[in-house]
């Protein structure tokens, strides 16, 4: 059934009809009312890609979930996915999950999603240092929240963590266990949260009169080959190497092995430190102690709570949240 013909079911002009569907506040309610009954009984569905026209806003908000050929997903970003969408359910929103791959291509695609209304709104993971996604969400004046950072994190929605106190609460844990040779596994520095880990890193071996030495911090893709590969290289050419931060718990679980490879016995030769508290981490011998912020799903519940924020024209600064560390101490 179309609007024409349900507005001369209920003899009202297509307009009233619209207008009360739609809640409109010069519509009596018990107008509404009776619209509202006669379209459930006649099984009338109004066009949600017409009513994004007529209002200037539509329902369709992306999780945009930047792929790698290593690095495709995880339970991580399952969770948060999961938390963002029942964050929005509330609110009568659904959430999509979408897959771009992270190539040349990349921004291309994204402003085909924007410009033909695909998307009203959007959550960005895995941001940079200096995001083409965020350029052009803020040219195309879009709704959007960013888990994470850019240079222009002033003029946008996000939430982050305190990666700088994060990497404190490492150094310290590494230094009170006696392990004072220190490296790092990061991220592509191309990352925003790879960039302000590794300043993190470098200031708190400073404020604990530890030398920062180049050939102890190399970066990478995120998965586990790639740890065990960089870890592997560094205890090779460092031999006094005693402690491993990585960026994230895959990176860490990689280096666990290479430890053992080396004949080093992880949790009393070295120490390996991962970041972001997966399930597999607990499961690893020996577990790993590794950094938290908070649980994926709750993340993903304060960015759905957020994106639906900045949609309903909240100030911008009410929606920019530091989130705080936890070292969760295992054996590793």
């Amino acid at each position: 059934m179309s609007l024409k013909q349900l507005s001369k079911q209920l003899g009202l002009s297509p307009s009233t009809v619209s207008r009360a569907m739609n809640d409109y506040p010069d519509i009596s309610e018990s107008t509404k009312l009776r619209v509202k009954e006669a379209a459930i009984s006649m099984g009338y569905q109004a066009n949600a890609s017409a009513r994004s026209l007529v209002t200037g806003m539509g329902k369709n908000i992306g999780l945009i979930l930047p792929m790698s050929s290593k690095h495709r997903s995880s339970r991580f970003f399952d969770h948060l996915l999961s938390g963002a969408t029942e964050s929005l359910l509330e609110q009568n929103y659904l959430l999509s999950a979408i897959a771009l791959p992270r190539d040349e291509q990349e921004v291309k695609r994204l402003r085909y999603l924007v410009d033909s209304r695909v998307l009203d709104a959007a959550i960005l993971i895995r941001t940079r240092v200096n995001d083409e996604r965020v350029e052009l969400l803020l040219q195309r004046n879009i709704p959007f929240v960013c888990y994470g950072r850019t240079e222009r994190s002033d003029e946008f929605a996000w939430l982050d963590m305190d990666n700088h106190k994060a990497m404190q609460l490492c150094v310290s844990h590494m230094i009170e266990a006696g392990h004072r040779n220190l490296a790092m596994i990061n991220a592509s520095g191309r990352l925003y949260f790879a960039k302000l880990r590794q300043q993190g890193f470098i200031k708190a071996l400073s404020a604990n009169q530890l030398q920062y030495t180049e050939s102890r911090y190399t970066e990478i893709e995120i998965s586990e080959d790639d740890g065990y590969l960089a870890a592997n290289k560094l205890l090779k050419q460092n031999k006094h190497i005693d402690g491993i931060i990585c960026a994230n718990d895959t990176m860490a679980i990689g280096a666990i092995k290479a430890c053992k490879d080396n004949n080093l016995v992880p949790g009393k030769d070295i120490s390996v430190i991962g970041y972001n508290n997966s399930s597999t981490g607990r499961f690893v011998e020996p577990a790993l102690t590794t950094v938290q912020h908070s649980d994926p799903i709750l993340i993903g519940r304060l960015l759905g709570d957020m994106v639906y924020r900045r949609m309903t024209g909240e100030n911008l600064k009410n929606l920019q949240k530091l989130m705080p560390p936890e070292l969760i101490v295992r054996d590793s």
